[in-house]
């Protein structure tokens, strides 16, 4: 969910999205949807949502950034508003925590490693449209 937020954002900008990677470790599924490249890896922990490189307004960058965080927020408000409705609550209690922590995790500013490559959070890449002459890439 996090990583296609930042997909549907990127085109919603005018940014081209090249990858959306789920997981890590050995590649299970890859398949190019729409023109993005979609690989799913044994390791459901982590991911990456990659544009093709351009220059980025901090406009784009903000939203960009924004949008994997705010589909987190998004998931966790419509358990919310379905929480009545449903005998699961544990499941769904469950969910709405683990989404509230991927959207707060991925807000605080650091670099995440990710198949030895350093990336800005998304946290680290809003953060950085305020406090410098140029922003960190994503």
């Amino acid at each position: 969910m996090h990583e296609l937020g930042h997909v549907l954002a990127a085109k919603l900008v005018g940014l081209r999205p090249t990858h959306l990677i789920v997981g890590e470790s050995e590649v299970l599924f890859q398949r190019t949807v729409r023109g993005v490249k979609l690989i799913v890896c044994l390791v459901p922990f982590h991911g990456l949502a990659i544009v093709e490189r351009e220059k980025m307004s901090r406009f784009q960058i903000v939203i960009f950034a924004a949008a994997g965080p705010a589909a987190n927020a998004g998931l966790a408000a419509l358990i919310v508003i379905i929480w009545p409705y449903f005998n699961h609550h544990f499941t769904l209690g469950a969910i709405f925590m683990h989404q509230l922590a991927i959207a707060f995790l991925n807000l605080v500013p650091q670099d995440w490693e990710f198949e030895g490559r350093r990336f800005p959070s998304d946290g680290k890449q809003i953060l950085s449209c305020f406090h410098r002459n140029k922003p960190d890439e994503p």
